[in-house]
């Protein structure tokens, strides 16, 4: 099933000013593909978080367009309708996974090509191992998470879009990730911009230095990652709305909003990859549908009790992978984005 919509179902919660970005959308590229599918377990929140970030995105003039397949999107001609891929809560470290041979081909071009991509929360529960090339690109692997409960993170960077109006010490409750990170240590490759404090929540396990929001530039593209998001509460705070959509707007705008990461010289940003194997079928050059702009919804009144925010007890069997990943090691025919729980769930 394919989504291209404008719902308008999180109007209340996004009734945030468009002053508020601070961003200019003379700059900003225009199309936006959020990814949904899964292989494993599946995000309640999903649905709602699509509808709560539709306001602020058309009012910075992007067309947002969503999937649940990868059919007629990944295809190098598809591909080229946009200008940032948000892998917005896929699941799965299996193979072919989310993506097929042909499809994740197509969508390393496109990347290459000095495009955007963000990830959201379980997208680093995605090819943690499968596809190393993906796991670099998101910047860490899920490994484990604890109950969901209250946590402090801690603002590195406050002049970088996706968090340039938050409080340097942000206080909220969500599902928070231990990491293998795809960098040993993660600052070697990963621009930090916030980090969750382990002194002020029971069960994190990646020390004193726990990144959660990153950035960087990675093999000719951007990508950005947040790791927060688990619950419809987090979409419903107009503060966290605005901290996705900053990093989609960074991801998909050539200049950077940010002072304080610039773009490294041409040759020095990634190691080289090898050529990718080719595919053992042709990919289609089908395209998926353009993003078109649709009529305005009213607003649809929000739910009064929300059955995922439930807390979610923490996860004890996930195996554990390894801390790191050589750029080269790995096929590069496999994929990207975070999270697990349950038996294996995030």
């Amino acid at each position: 099933m394919i989504f291209v919509t404008r719902s308008r179902s999180a109007s209340v919660v996004c009734s945030v000013t468009k002053m508020q970005y601070l961003l200019s959308r003379d700059t900003l590229a225009q199309n936006v593909l959020f990814y949904t599918e899964t292989s494993k377990n599946r995000h309640g929140v999903i649905d709602f978080a699509y509808d709560a970030i539709q306001t602020p995105l058309d009012d910075l003039g992007w067309n947002a367009t969503r999937t649940d397949v990868s059919e007629g999107y990944f295809t190098p001609t598809s591909l080229e309708h946009y200008d940032v891929v948000v892998f917005f809560y896929n699941t799965g470290d299996d193979m072919p996974g989310i993506l097929d041979p042909n499809e994740k081909a197509a969508f390393q071009d496109w990347y290459r090509a000095g495009r955007g991509v963000v990830g959201v929360h379980s997208a680093a529960d995605t090819y943690q191992t499968a596809w190393p090339w993906y796991n670099q690109l998101i910047g860490a692997g899920f490994r484990n998470h604890p109950e969901i409960q209250e946590a402090t993170v801690r603002i590195e960077d406050p002049s970088f879009d996706a968090v340039n109006h938050l409080p340097e010490n942000w206080t909220l409750t969500d599902e928070w990730y231990n990491f293998d990170y795809a960098y040993d240590p993660p600052r070697s490759q990963l621009h930090v911009i916030a980090t969750v404090d382990e002194s002020t929540y029971s069960g994190g396990n990646n020390g004193l230095d726990h990144p959660i929001i990153w950035s960087h530039y990675f093999d000719g593209g951007r990508s950005f990652y947040t790791g927060l998001g688990h619950r419809k509460a987090n979409w419903r705070d107009p503060d966290f709305v605005q901290h996705v959509v900053g990093g989609i707007t960074w991801a998909g705008t050539e200049e950077e909003h940010s002072t304080s990461q610039t773009r490294p010289p041409a040759n020095s940003k990634e190691p080289n990859y090898p050529p990718i194997p080719s595919p053992t079928s042709a990919p289609t050059n089908e395209p998926g549908p353009v993003p078109t702009k649709e009529p305005t919804y009213l607003p649809i009144p929000l739910p009064t009790t929300d059955p995922t925010d439930e807390p979610s007890p923490a996860q004890t069997n996930k195996p554990t992978y390894p801390t790191t990943i050589s750029p080269t090691s790995g096929p590069l025919d496999g994929l990207i984005v975070v999270h697990a729980i349950n038996a294996g769930a995030g």
